[in-house]
């Protein structure tokens, strides 16, 4: 456990901190398609990206050979669930915003509905910076070689 935690980079946990909030958004998406009355708005692809999105993080993240993609993969994922919910969740603006963009129309939208889609844009943020980062630290002799220095100089 030790040699796992200590061979990754700052990338794996912002990476990781970004699965945390997908989980998060996870649950409110489906609370809102639930109980938060937004059965009309709900999308089950919306949802399974988001279940891959996290499920292939942490799988990829076990083995050395794709724990370099595991950031990048989790953000593709999640990009294209936020893309999916947007298309499922459009309708859903026009109708509270029919009348223009007032203070009215603000106070009348759905909390689970807003709750959803501020973790959905953190979410996203956060994964893709997490992707740009890297995953894994870099051991000591390929860092010296990628400075143009060899060990045996």
């Amino acid at each position: 456990m030790k040699d796992f935690f200590g061979s990754k980079a700052v990338g794996f946990y912002v990476s990781a901190a970004a699965a945390v909030l997908t989980l998060a958004t996870l649950i409110v998406y489906v609370l809102y398609g639930t109980v938060g009355g937004g059965g009309r708005y709900f999308s089950p692809v919306a949802l399974t990206f988001l279940i891959l999105s996290i499920a292939a993080f942490a799988g990829m993240c076990i083995f050395k050979v794709t724990a370099p993609w595991a950031g990048f993969v989790q953000a593709a994922f999640l990009f294209v669930s936020f893309l999916v919910c947007l298309y499922t969740c459009y309708r859903y603006f026009t109708e509270v915003f029919y009348g223009g963009l007032t203070a009215q129309a603000f106070s009348m939208m759905n909390k689970y509905f807003l709750a959803m889609l501020i973790l959905y844009f953190l979410s996203v943020i956060v994964s893709q910076v997490g992707a740009e980062m890297r995953q894994r630290k870099q051991s000591q002799p390929q860092a010296a070689q990628a400075d143009g220095y060899s060990a045996a100089q």
